[in-house]
């Protein structure tokens, strides 16, 4: 299924470098050859983005896009680790579209097309795309959070804004004769009923989704309280136990 999924990735990249280079045939020519060179060679990709990179030098658009068919080490040879982190943030969101609306594929394509519309504006701001997001992403309060994330310029919501714990490690080379083995682990008398079966949390009323309904599948805003638990439980036990 991934693997299906790359394929449709990549003719999706290279249908897309047809429509825009085809006013000019010879670059795209150009960009074939490499692409064919490099398929019969064991050249690294850091060599082919730079060879691609000389041949699209005018057309960032697709420059940009190829960036996601390389591994993180070696985007970040190419000084394109921060694009790249952000492509696939951006990638991993629509799978997400993709999973929560695979029974409806024509709302998919709505979205998609949205999206196609927004790409084709100039200098369009975060407000801008929310506005025309929100309406096709209404009742999915997790997909819009994913939405916001993506954004720049759009705070995190609070929640997320959560102090920190400093944990102070002793040094391995004094004298820790002194220096207590164990922690002691407080847990409240009354669990938190965020991300359980009888999380209060406005989600599950506004949501479309069964899963959401039953309370078998909760938001970030919810589920993050779980999971920080048990990060927080799994990282203490990481530092005690041997």
């Amino acid at each position: 299924m991934i693997e299906e999924r790359e394929v449709l990735f990549a003719n999706s990249y290279l249908l897309r470098a047809s429509e825009i280079l085809k006013g000019n045939p010879e670059i795209y020519e150009n960009f074939l050859s490499v692409l064919c060179k490099y398929h019969q060679s064991t050249r690294p990709p850091v060599e082919l983005y730079k060879e691609l990179k000389e041949v699209l030098k005018d057309y960032p658009t697709l420059m940009r896009d190829f960036i996601i068919f390389l591994k993180p080490e070696q985007a970040k040879e190419c000084g394109k680790y921060k694009e790249h982190v952000a492509l696939n943030r951006i990638r991993e969101f629509f799978w997400k579209i993709e999973v929560h609306f695979k029974h409806q594929p024509q709302y998919i394509t709505r979205i998609l097309r949205t999206f196609a519309q927004l790409q084709q504006q100039v200098d369009i701001t975060s407000a801008e795309v929310i506005t025309a997001l929100q309406p096709l992403l209404r009742n999915q309060s997790h997909l819009m959070e994913e939405l916001y994330n993506l954004l720049p310029d759009v705070n995190p919501p609070e929640y997320l804004m959560t102090d920190f714990e400093a944990v102070n490690m002793p040094n391995s080379d004094e004298d820790n004769s002194s220096v207590d083995s164990c922690e002691d682990i407080v847990i409240p008398d009354i669990p938190d009923p965020y991300g359980g079966k009888d999380c209060p949390c406005d989600c599950h009323n506004s949501s479309s989704d069964n899963r959401m309904l039953n309370k078998s599948r909760h938001c970030v805003k919810c589920g993050v309280r779980l999971r920080s638990l048990y990060r927080l439980i799994s990282y203490r036990l990481q530092v005690l136990l041997p």
